[in-house]
């Protein structure tokens, strides 16, 4: 397996005073080619800029204190006339097959006389000879701040009609270089601010997708994309052109998700991912994608959905009859029984069926163990191989009918961002209200995922006659409900937790125009599925806002109910502020009516301290 860690190369040596590239030269600057968008992609220079987004100087030709479009031309122009260099996969034609491919054709350069064979390269095109193209999206994981909002691979798919091709197809990864020992605070200021060099590698894409499914339970899309040859291969030849670069890494804009969107746009020859001025994550990748079209047709041909083996086991689980549910729970609580004695009273179906589930669930616990975590439990490996003898004793037994329900794709969903215009009546005053999050994902919105929350720089503003005000600026704000069935042992905690600014509410002891302070807020305890799609929860809870309750504990609890075209979210909480030695309680309801795909009207009421408010807003996604 071929990986696009390859090291650096010597830039080309001068070509000789009598230049044969001189005539090419003078055409190329003739037609200005160094000005072309495609030149530029190449090159990584984004519109308006003269610089390349790369710093390596391995990734060019020209002199490596001063690239430009124009001195990367010339240079590339020399080397198609260059006698071969040895190595020869040290040959600028072996090096950069995607750009000099690219002025082959616009200029109709003659064959090259002296052209090297370029092994490296060639096995690189036999490895990765694309039947198709596929993007991946891998839902989010709050154990890692920079997989928050999920993450992106990009896909080679070898011979179609081949499966025992599958295991070393490639893919993309693009992710910054951080020590292994690397602070977790250091690390997010240097991922927000800049600090890190960032790099495409390449693994088989079976070994990745393992890692993402059954070692940190993430969910996975493919977007398979409907590409012609000639757009595949730009593709390739630019991935093997990238195999030495380094990249700025930012965690908001120059993430995976717009390097990913570089070389499709490379592909297509356009730019369908423009360069993000603040903010890009995978979702508004996707977003794009979904929404584009490629010679008349779809751009995305087709979406596979790979569960995590968590999702796997619950759906499992959940489709047992109560009394093999308590069967399998048993011997997840006793490991050392053995199943096949325990379960020999059952029908041979049911057998199968609390089998398939006690492996399912020893897939989850082991398979997705990483290599830095602790050895496996020694009893579970034990309890499985007893559970796998026991399977192999039912020879009529046949699994391949049980799926679980695909999760539909992100796309499926609204946006990320979100803009809002809307009016609020608290009994005494009508307001306007504006309300705007770059990343905006809660219980209430139509969303693929019910169960997850993840608001970022949610503000709200409020203008009357008195002018306009900031009420709320939520820098983070984060809800897991865990639903998880009744498995023995299973983790079963949902949490809260929000950081960032609150107006005095009149509850409080502020006046209408309160100061806006900081906050925060922390909670968990524990949801469950109702029928009909509803979810329950509740938590404990605390709340600091310094200068006014520097703490104050309570518990809260909630209902969700509705599906795709509404969406209710009934709350109660109430705190015990230790300052004022007071009980306050509130209680909410919001209702989401989706207008269409990108636009839901939204109602909202609260009461609290014997006052009322009521909002109705107009919300738009992009």
């Amino acid at each position: 397996m071929l990986v696009l860690l390859l090291p650096a190369w010597p830039a080309c040596a001068g070509t000789s005073l009598e230049d044969p590239s001189a005539v090419w030269r003078d055409r190329a600057h003739a037609l200005h080619l160094d000005e072309a968008p495609q030149w530029r992609r190449l090159l990584h220079i984004p519109p308006g800029a003269t610089r390349s987004e790369i710093a390596a100087p391995a990734f060019f030709l020209s002199a490596p204190d001063t690239p430009s479009a124009r001195t990367e031309l010339d240079a590339a122009l020399a080397a198609w006339f260059a006698p071969a260099a040895l190595p020869a996969d040290a040959d600028p034609r072996c090096r950069f097959p995607a750009r000099l491919r690219w002025l082959q054709e616009q200029l109709a350069l003659p064959a090259a006389t002296d052209a090297p064979a370029c092994p490296a390269l060639r096995a690189w095109q036999r490895e990765a000879q694309a039947q198709s193209v596929s993007m991946v999206m891998i839902s989010g994981y709050f154990g890692n701040p920079a997989s928050s909002f999920g993450h992106t691979l990009l896909k080679i798919s070898g011979v179609a009609d081949s499966p025992d091709a599958r295991p070393l197809d490639p893919s993309l990864n693009f992710g910054a270089d951080v020590p292994d020992d690397e602070p977790d605070v250091l690390y997010v200021l240097k991922g927000v601010f800049g600090g890190y060099e960032a790099r495409f590698s390449a693994a088989p894409h079976e070994q990745r997708e393992r890692r993402y499914a059954r070692t940190e339970f993430r969910d996975l899309w493919e977007y398979e994309l409907a590409l012609d040859e000639a757009q595949r291969q730009r593709i390739t030849d630019h991935l093997w052109e990238l195999r030495s670069a380094r990249f700025p890494y930012h965690f908001f804009d120059d993430n995976c998700a717009y390097r990913h969107g570089q070389i499709i746009n490379v592909g297509l020859q356009r730019d369908l991912i423009p360069r993000p001025r603040l903010w890009f994550s995978p979702a508004e990748l996707f977003e794009r994608l979904a929404g584009a079209r490629n010679d008349g047709h779809a751009l995305v041909a087709r979406i596979r959905f790979v569960p995590s083996s968590q999702r796997l086991l619950y759906a499992r689980f959940a489709a047992l009859e109560p009394s093999l549910a308590r069967r399998v729970n048993a011997l997840l609580d006793e490991p050392q029984a053995d199943p096949d004695p325990a379960l020999r009273d059952l029908p041979e179906a049911d057998r199968g069926a609390v089998l398939d589930t006690l492996l399912a669930y020893y897939a989850y616990r082991l398979d997705g163990l990483d290599d830095d975590a602790a050895p496996a439990d020694p009893a579970q490996l034990a309890a499985r191989e007893r559970a796998r003898r026991a399977y192999a004793a039912l020879p009529g037994h046949d699994d391949a009918g049980f799926a679980a329900a695909e999760l539909p794709p992100p796309t499926a969903g609204t946006a990320p961002m979100l803009g809002a215009l809307g009016a609020q009546h608290d009994g005494d005053r009508t307001r306007v209200e504006l309300r705007y999050a770059p990343y905006f994902q809660d219980l209430v919105g139509r969303h693929i995922d019910d169960s997850h929350e993840l608001r970022v720089f949610d503000a709200i503003a409020r203008a009357d006659d008195a002018g306009l005000r900031l009420d709320q600026l939520d820098f983070i704000g984060l809800r897991n409900l865990r639903p998880a069935p009744g498995i023995a042992g299973e983790n079963r905690l949902s949490w809260q937790a929000r950081a960032g600014l609150r107006r005095s509410a009149p509850d409080r002891g502020g006046d209408a125009r309160g100061r806006l302070r900081a906050q925060a807020e922390a909670g968990a305890g524990q949801a469950l599925h109702g029928p009909a799609g509803s979810l329950a929860y509740a938590m404990l809870d605390l709340t600091s806002t310094p200068g006014e309750t520097p703490l104050a504990a309570g518990a809260l609890a909630g209902l969700l109910g509705g599906g795709a075209a509404w969406r209710v979210h009934l709350q109660w909480s109430g705190q015990y502020d230790l300052r004022r030695e007071d009980w306050r309680s509130r209680v909410e309801a919001q209702l989401r009516l989706s207008v269409a795909r990108q636009l839901e009207l939204r109602g909202a009421w609260q009461r609290a301290a014997e006052r009322s408010a009521f909002s109705l807003t107009l919300a738009r996604y992009w």
